[in-house]
């Protein structure tokens, strides 16, 4: 069991040092033989498991906005889609992920199911105390809804995300959320107008398009 646990702290410092370079694709192929060994080792319902499954999710959920920014969307749609069988086990990356998915769709420019995926990712995160990026995906809707002409619905939820990105800030005592959600507040008038997107990726990382 030590060797295990020498090999996987190997293996760990290793990914680390391939995302410190940007390296992703090298990174992933790590955690991939982390998760292999921590399945053999510990179960796929151990606390250890879960753990590289999650950083896996995120990574496949970075790689796929990388490649969507670069309009490479079949590459884009396969990292998603591994991302959501990884997260079937989490809440929260399961909300990311179906947030992403919908960055996907809108940018393809299939709405319905961008909207789909957007409703998805807010029941669960409505389920969630103090979701961090709850008020993303009301921001999200309305780049969404008002695409599809539903003003009202525009105004509701842009309405909702101003609260929550209120309500939020009271609940998170950390400096970076508390940032984050201001910024929301600042920004809400742009989703309105423009056809800009964020693509949440977990932690503090986040892209917009």
């Amino acid at each position: 069991m030590d060797s295990i646990r020498e090999r996987l702290l190997q293996l760990d410092q290793q990914a680390q040092q391939f995302q410190q370079q940007n390296k992703y694709l090298e990174a992933l192929n790590v955690f991939e033989e982390m998760l292999m060994i921590k399945k053999s080792a510990y179960g796929e319902d151990s606390e250890e498991y879960f753990k590289t499954s999650d950083k896996l999710c995120e990574l496949c959920n970075l790689i796929a906005m990388i490649f969507l920014q670069k309009e490479k969307f079949d590459a884009s749609l396969e990292f998603l889609k591994k991302a959501d069988l990884l997260a079937q086990s989490s809440t929260r990356y399961k909300a990311i992920t179906y947030n992403n998915l919908a960055c996907f769709y809108r940018r393809n420019g299939k709405l319905r199911s961008a909207l789909q995926y957007l409703q998805q990712a807010l029941e669960i995160e409505i389920r969630q105390e103090a979701a961090p990026s709850l008020a993303d995906t009301h921001l999200n809707m309305c780049a969404v809804l008002s695409q599809l002409n539903r003003v009202r619905n525009v105004i509701q939820q842009h309405a909702d995300a101003l609260e929550h990105a209120t309500i939020d800030q009271r609940h998170l005592s950390s400096y970076k959320y508390q940032k984050g959600f201001m910024q929301n507040i600042k920004e809400g008038q742009k989703y309105l107008k423009g056809g800009s997107q964020k693509y949440y990726l977990g932690g503090d990382k986040m892209f917009e398009v």
